[in-house]
Formats: structure tokens, C-alpha cells, sequence
């Protein structure tokens, strides 16, 4: 089956702060040494992800609100325009999921 991250919310905030600590611990470079601010972009891309892949009625996020969002997150422009916009094809390309076969892939890398 998939693995789902916890329904619980404060759980989440758990997970994605603890890893944002240890992107930041193994890349001390990243982000200015901010958790604060690798926890608002990986925020910001799981927000774009629902935005363009969910099943609900909102409007979907445009690159430009994704790029402004994550330069805000950063508070700089440290993140080059071809990175952003990267990343913001990739993931409406391909959702982000999370199966059996993702953990497997990344436990065997």
C-alpha cells in the first residue's frame, strides 16, 4: 500500500520541521542555515503539488505565485529563476506521490 504521512496535523508540522533541521544540518549553505525558511519551501512545493493534482475546486497555483511564494520563504533571490521554474514543471508533470515503491527506491539509493 502507500505510505501516508500522519492525519494529524501537529504530527506533520513534527515531520517536516525535523526533516527541514536535517537539510540544513547536512547542507549548512542551504536556504542561509534557515529550518525556518526549508520548512516554508518544502510548504510551499506540498501546496503546489495539492494545487495542481488535487481533486478540489480552488485555482490552481500559477508559477509566478509558486516563485513569488518561495522567494518570500527565502527572503532572497538566491534561488535562480531556472531552479524554480524547474521545479515548479516538474511537479506539474508528475505528482508526488508517496508508494511502496518510492520508499523502496529510496531506502536501496
Amino acid at each position: 500500500g502507500a505510505v501516508h504521512p500522519p492525519d494529524d496535523m501537529a504530527a506533520m508540522e513534527r515531520v517536516f520541521r525535523s526533516f527541514s533541521g536535517a537539510m540544513v544540518a547536512a547542507n549548512p549553505g542551504l536556504a542561509g542555515g534557515s529550518s525556518d525558511a526549508v520548512y516554508a519551501g518544502v510548504l510551499a512545493v506540498i501546496r503546489l503539488n495539492v494545487s495542481i493534482h488535487g481533486s478540489g475546486e480552488a485555482a490552481v497555483m500559477t508559477q509566478q505565485d509558486f516563485v513569488c511564494e518561495l522567494r518570500g520563504a527565502f527572503h532572497c533571490d538566491a534561488l535562480g529563476a531556472d531552479m524554480l521554474d524547474g521545479i515548479y514543471k516538474r511537479v506539474a508533470k508528475d505528482e508526488i506521490v508517496m508508494g511502496m515503491a518510492s520508499v523502496a527506491d529510496a531506502v536501496l539509493a
